[in-house]
């Protein structure tokens, strides 16, 4: 084999690999999406904490991308000023009420 076809080998396994990555992420997305939903739709409030940095790394090395964003698009509100601080978790306060979701 030569050189060129082992190299678009190596290029369309990367390219598989890459579109399936993307198909999950969209697809747990989505899983996320409708679990909230359904919360909401079974909820008056609900609250937690979510990492809204992008400071912490993950196992693998790599950076850790916050979900605050999402929970800011499904009509949570960010309290800035409370917040769970530990050695290993930084964390801000979120909460969603029926009464000012949109």
């Amino acid at each position: 084999m030569t050189n060129a076809k082992v190299y678009a080998k190596l290029l369309a396994k990367q390219i598989l690999y890459m579109l399936r990555v993307n198909l999950f992420k969209k697809q747990a997305n989505l899983v996320s999406l409708r679990l909230l939903n359904k919360l909401k739709e079974n909820e008056a409030s609900l609250s937690g904490w979510v990492i809204d940095h992008e400071n912490d790394v993950k196992e693998n090395s790599e950076k850790y991308k916050s979900s605050v964003l999402f929970y800011l698009k499904n009509g949570f509100k960010v309290y800035p000023g409370s917040r769970l601080e530990t050695l290993i978790l930084s964390a801000g306060k979120i909460s969603w009420h029926r009464n000012f979701a949109t």
